[in-house]
């Protein structure tokens, strides 16, 4: 699957949580949504009455990347609720621990989205798993 065929793939199945994704679905949408997110801080930067434009427009493009992540760890047979365990530490890391110590923050940030990252990146299970039939590359 290349680029557009992502994208466009991530957002036909805006809402779809069941099935598989491949890696480079995953990994497409992914540079789209922070192609998306740094076009949006750009623009925020040039001028900050748009702010809450903006934030609406990567909204409403998280879904579609949360759902993509969903169906990325059925890809290797794990359930999407295992998100939960990458977005949890990420918030208490940055509403509790960001206010007292900004580097540990950091750290603990970087840490837990090198594990996500690398987590996302496993094989894919051969053949057809409990989520559905493996995925178009």
């Amino acid at each position: 699957m290349n680029f557009p065929q992502s994208v466009i793939t991530c957002l036909k199945k805006y809402l779809v949580f069941k099935g598989r994704a491949s890696r480079s679905e995953w990994w497409y949408f992914f540079l789209f949504f922070m192609l998306v997110a740094f076009v949006g801080g750009f623009m925020i930067g040039m001028n900050p009455t748009n702010e809450t434009v903006i934030y609406i427009i990567f909204a409403v493009f998280y879904i579609p990347a949360l759902t993509v992540t969903v169906r990325r760890f059925h890809d290797f047979g794990v359930s999407g609720w295992m998100y939960f365990a990458f977005v949890v530490p990420l918030v208490i890391s940055d509403l509790i621990i960001r206010d007292v110590q900004l580097l540990l923050s950091t750290i603990i940030d970087f840490g837990i989205l090198l594990v996500f990252f690398v987590y996302v990146s496993q094989k894919p299970n051969k053949g057809k798993n409990k989520f559905g039939s493996v995925p178009k590359k």
